[in-house]
C-alpha cells in the first residue's frame, strides 16, 4: 500500500488513499513543493528563470507530462509565468505598496500598468460604539502591545459618531485590496457626500485634511469568509493587512485596515536622508 496525493482547491497535497492509483499525483506534489519551498527560501529569485520542464523531469525521474502538470499549477496559482519562446520564470510581485508615502492605491496599480476601478460596498455614519466593534477599532483597542501603531491609537480620542466606508479595490478584473476605514466628520465634514467610484479615500483625505502624524503596521491574517470571498482568496489563503491611522489638525483624523491577498500584492519602502 502507498499513500496517495491529490491537490486540494489551492494546489496543496493531502492525502485521500492508501492505494497505488494515479501514482504520479505524488510527484506532481513533489514538483510543486520542490519550486514553492525554493522560492521561499530565496533559492529562486523573482524574475529568474527555473529550470527547464524536461531538466525537472529527468530531476524526478517521471514523464515530462508530469513536470508539466505541476508548473502549470504553479502558474496558474500566481507563482509562475510563461514567457513564450525563453521559459518559466518566478512571477514577480505586481504591486508594491511604500510605506513611507501615502499613497492612493489607484497611484500603486497605474504605476504597476493596470487599471484601477472601486466597488463602494457601504459608506454611512456610525456611533462610537459600532465603531469600536468594527475592524479597523477592534483589532487595536485590546492591544497591549507597544508598537507605534497602537501608541498613536491610545492617544487619539474617537469621536461619537464617525463615518465608515468600505470600498473594493480592483487591478483590471483582480481584486486587489478591502479597505475599511473610520473618519472624524469633524475633520471630513464632507466625506460622507463624495463619489469615491471617482477619487480615493487617500486622495480627499490629503486634501482636506493634511497629515500631521501617522503610524501602521502590518500583519498576515486568516481572513473572514467575507475578505476571502471579496478577494477571491482561496480555502487556505493569507492577507497582508495595513494596519494605518492617521492625526490632523490636532485629532484623530482616520483609521483604516487594507487587506491584500498575501500571493499579489507586496510592501516595501525607502528612506533617503
Amino acid at each position: 500500500m502507498e499513500i496517495l496525493l491529490e491537490t486540494t482547491r489551492v494546489g496543496l497535497c493531502r492525502v485521500v488513499s492508501m492505494d497505488k492509483r494515479e501514482e504520479s499525483k505524488t510527484f506532481y506534489c513533489q514538483i510543486r513543493e520542490y519550486i514553492s519551498n525554493s522560492i521561499d527560501s530565496g533559492t529562486f529569485q523573482p524574475g529568474q528563470k527555473i529550470d527547464s520542464e524536461t531538466t525537472i523531469a529527468k530531476q524526478f525521474g517521471v514523464a515530462r507530462m508530469t513536470a508539466n502538470k505541476a508548473i502549470n499549477s504553479l502558474v496558474n496559482d500566481g507563482v509562475l509565468e510563461r514567457i513564450k519562446g525563453s521559459g518559466t520564470y518566478v512571477k514577480r510581485r505586481n504591486h508594491d505598496y511604500s510605506l513611507l508615502e501615502i499613497h492612493p492605491i489607484a497611484t500603486t496599480i497605474a504605476g504597476s500598468g493596470k487599471v484601477h476601478r472601486s466597488v463602494v460596498l457601504s459608506l454611512r455614519s456610525i456611533s462610537k460604539v459600532e465603531a469600536e466593534r468594527s475592524a479597523p477599532v477592534a483589532g487595536v483597542a485590546n492591544d497591549t502591545s507597544n508598537d507605534p501603531f497602537t501608541e498613536l491609537f491610545r492617544r487619539s480620542n474617537l469621536p461619537d459618531h464617525l463615518y465608515h466606508v468600505e470600498i473594493l479595490h480592483f487591478s483590471g478584473d483582480i481584486p486587489l485590496q478591502f479597505e475599511s476605514r473610520l473618519v472624524n466628520p469633524a475633520i471630513a465634514f464632507d466625506f460622507i457626500k463624495q463619489d469615491f467610484r471617482k477619487l480615493t479615500t487617500t486622495d480627499y483625505l490629503t486634501e482636506v485634511a493634511p497629515v500631521e502624524a501617522a503610524a501602521f503596521k502590518i500583519t498576515a491574517q486568516r481572513p473572514t469568509t467575507r475578505i476571502a470571498q471579496l478577494l477571491a482568496i482561496e480555502d487556505g489563503g493569507w492577507t497582508m493587512t495595513l494596519h494605518r491611522i492617521t492625526n490632523s489638525q490636532g485629532q484623530f483624523a482616520s483609521i483604516s485596515d487594507m487587506s491584500h491577498p498575501a500571493k499579489s500584492f507586496a510592501f516595501s519602502g525607502i528612506y533617503q536622508i
